[in-house]
């Protein structure tokens, strides 16, 4: 759910690149706005995750955001471990996200803009440093 004064903020459509339904919640956090995820709502899939992509996408869309490497590997084996997407696809999205930062002639694996990569990193290198205390 997004408030429609936001969404006409951000322009009132979503970016045609990997990562679009993530550069919202970003995005709304750099803005200040709040952002509740809610773990408990369930809901079917109408095809099953990956189809297209087999999860390269989603690493793709980690580095078009400018996910810290730490989180991404982080993320990635969460996926692996958690939501068993299985090895192939932890592969692909390492993949995808390796290859997000080596470039690509494809517009849909572009950077977004500079200033949200660069909230992105820093909110994950807090929340990495956050992890890290308490493992210590």
């Amino acid at each position: 759910m997004i408030k429609s004064w936001f969404w006409r903020d951000v322009g009132g459509q979503y970016p045609l690149k990997a990562g679009w339904e993530t550069w919202l919640l970003y995005t709304a956090e750099m803005k200040g706005s709040e952002v509740r995820l809610f773990d408990d709502l369930h809901f079917q899939h109408v095809r099953p995750r990956g189809t297209g992509h087999q999860f390269g996408y989603w690493g793709a869309a980690m580095g078009t955001l400018g996910y810290h490497p730490l989180y991404a590997v982080g993320r990635i084996a969460k996926n692996a471990l958690i939501r068993s997407i299985g090895v192939k696809g932890s592969v692909n999205m390492l993949r995808g996200y390796v290859q997000s930062h080596l470039g690509s002639e494809d517009p849909f694996i572009s950077p977004f803009d500079q200033h949200l990569r660069d909230f992105v990193m820093a909110e994950q290198s807090r929340r990495i440093q956050i992890i890290a205390a308490k493992i210590i």
